[in-house]
């Protein structure tokens, strides 16, 4: 079927071969004897999981770069050939303890300043960049002035009394009457205790405090309108008593806050979600008008230590935190207290670190193997352990990586759990073997000829030190039998559904087999005396450097290799002379540019042609 028949009336019959060629770079073309031209698909795989792999009928395979962004800014994207690919959540730290970090999945990290306001005029509110401390330092409130009684009010401010005339008034006692007032009807009253040597008192009040009555003495009657008690007052009530001679004592203050309702409900809780014992942590809340206290709690197995009544509170997590709990505040006023806001807070236990990056079988006897996993978000160390005799850590088993020394080992499993405050966290186990791999799938031919001689191989199969071939039926393996790359003889008798197998070894143990099952040997048809062309075959493919040719000739001949791009133009050429029976010849492909390539190989009669790529 592979050739045109036909009568010359001088010569007889001619037989002219049929040209097979569809012109796709996406498939092998050829000739079966039996049906005629064969338009084989060819395999485009690179082993590439970063690459979408395709072909193309004019250019041959494609192997396009997927594209691994996953449109979030606090990831790392990236692709691992192997697995595909990879978003590393980033780390956003900025050494900062006076900023709590955190990540936007649009704009990215986010470094926001804690809150250090303690609400008291005469402090100077810091954080320390390095420790992190909360400091509220006292201002400084001498004014150098040797006639004045420096002093300083948390709601006021700094105040500078006369001490050069002659004031010896005391200052007055605790105001009665003030406090949190909700909604008063009448008014109030506000008395002190008479200061002897006073002869009048001077009332401060809140704005929209009005003085009724007693303005000058030791009670006032105050009063407020309703639009005033509806806005709500927050404030002091101060007095300070006056003498003859006009001297006057340092003041008397009493906190005042005069509201018509209870506070509103906090806006959310900032602060970490997660904790460990140990972990001293931050939270707050907004501004609350009306509010004239901010009440926190603390999960089960924690403490407030500090800020309790402010908008920042410090929660200290004991050895007792050992479950979920939630950090709640409300506020309140003399009306009451507003509903609770909360944040739940988890134990930080650690997820399961990725996946353990290292050779995972044909570790027979090596030494100083290498396994690692990637950083795990919170992890402070990790805990590596080996399961199994023949293999042992050597050094350290507290980093992302870890090294191994193997003996003899069968079959051993390795572990890895992130560990911080809260202990170790969930287990991530590779196994490892001592034998080799199962080979990955075998190149070769399917369709052959009866006693042809055909080129098999497979990749190098890491740890492996022997593959052992298994041909079918009466083929034999005549070249090597113990590598990577063996050459079958097929015999006399046509079959079906043959299988070339192989299997590889070292001192630990055999792999599992690799097949290639379902080859056709075929009885092919070759007339008398002319100069048949049997087994081509070439290897590897892709080639790098060397591109293998191995093909049988019936008897002593000439024959010609042509490689020509896509364009056609020949960029290499072998012409020689053939043994009879197998040949084997090699083609120096490594002054290519990568991509395809046509084969053609011309010998007496038969002329062939098979694709290969140059990476």
């Amino acid at each position: 079927a592979c050739t045109t028949d036909g009568c010359n009336a001088t010569t007889g019959c001619t037989f002219t071969t049929i040209v097979c060629n569809d012109n796709n770079a996406c498939t092998t073309d050829g000739c079966n004897p039996t049906s005629g031209c064969t338009f084989t698909p060819i395999v485009c795989n690179d082993n590439n999981a970063c690459t979408t792999d395709g072909c193309n009928a004019t250019t041959g395979c494609t192997f396009t770069q997927i594209n691994c962004n996953d449109q979030n800014a606090c990831t790392t994207d990236g692709c691992n050939p192997t697995t595909g690919c990879t978003n590393t959540a980033i780390t956003c730290n900025d050494g900062n303890p006076c900023t709590t970090d955190g990540c936007n999945p649009t704009t990215g990290c986010t470094y926001t300043p804690v809150n250090v306001n303690d609400n008291n005029l005469c402090t100077i509110d810091a954080c320390d960049p390095f420790t992190g401390i909360i400091s509220h330092d006292p201002v400084n409130i001498d004014d150098g002035n040797g006639c004045t009684k420096d002093a300083c009010n948390p709601l006021t401010g700094i105040s500078h009394i006369d001490t050069c005339n002659v004031c010896v008034l005391p200052t007055p006692g605790v105001i009665t009457g003030a406090g949190n007032l909700c909604s008063p009807t009448g008014g109030a009253i506000f008395c002190i205790a008479a200061v002897p040597g006073a002869t009048s008192y001077t009332w401060s009040l809140p704005v929209g405090t009005n003085i009724v009555s007693g303005g000058s003495t030791t009670c006032i009657t105050v009063s407020w309108s309703t639009q005033t008690i509806h806005d709500g007052i927050i404030g002091q009530v101060c007095v300070v008593a006056n003498s003859g001679n006009g001297c006057s004592s340092l003041p008397s203050c009493a906190p005042l806050t005069v509201q018509a309702v209870p506070p509103v409900q906090p806006p959310s809780i900032s602060g970490p979600t997660k904790a460990c014992p140990g972990d001293v942590l931050v939270y707050s809340t907004g501004f609350v008008p009306r509010a004239t206290s901010y009440n926190w709690t603390a999960p089960a197995g924690a403490t407030v230590t500090a800020g309790q009544g402010t908008q920042n509170a410090t929660i200290t997590y004991g050895a007792g935190f050992v479950a979920s709990g939630t950090v709640t505040v409300n506020t309140s006023n003399g009306c009451g207290a507003s509903p609770v806001r909360t944040r739940t807070v988890n134990r930080n236990d650690l997820l399961a670190p990725g996946a353990i990056q290292g050779q995972a079988a044909g570790v027979c006897g090596m030494s100083g193997v290498q396994y690692c996993v990637a950083p795990l978000v919170g992890a402070t160390s990790y805990q590596w352990t080996v399961t199994g005799a023949g293999a042992t850590i050597n050094g350290s088993s507290t980093g992302a990586c870890i090294i191994v020394d193997f003996t003899n080992p069968a079959t051993v499993t390795i572990s890895v759990a992130g560990v911080n405050g809260c202990g170790a966290g969930l287990v991530r186990t590779l196994a490892v073997t001592g034998r080799p791999a199962t080979p990955d799938p075998i190149t070769g031919p399917i369709v052959v000829c009866t006693n042809g001689s055909y080129v098999y191989s497979v990749p190098t199969v890491t740890g492996a030190s022997l593959y052992t071939w298994t041909a079918p039926g009466s083929a034999i393996v005549t070249l090597g039998q113990g590598t990577k790359i063996a050459t079958v003889k097929y015999g006399p008798v046509p079959a079906m559904s043959q299988t070339v197998s192989v299997k590889t070894s070292n001192a630990c143990g055999v792999s599992t087999a690799r097949a290639l099952n379902a080859i056709t040997i075929n009885a092919c048809i070759r007339m008398e005396g002319s100069a048949t062309l049997a087994s081509l075959v070439a290897y590897p493919n892709p080639a790098k450097d060397l591109l293998n040719v191995n093909f049988t000739s019936s008897k002593l001949q000439d024959y010609v290799v042509n490689i020509t791009d896509m364009t056609g133009r020949v960029v290499l050429s072998n012409v020689n002379t053939s043994a009879e029976g197998e040949n084997h010849i090699e083609l120096d492909v490594k002054g290519l540019a990568s991509g395809v390539y046509m084969l053609n190989f011309k010998m007496g009669d038969s002329n062939e042609q098979i694709r290969v790529f140059v990476d």
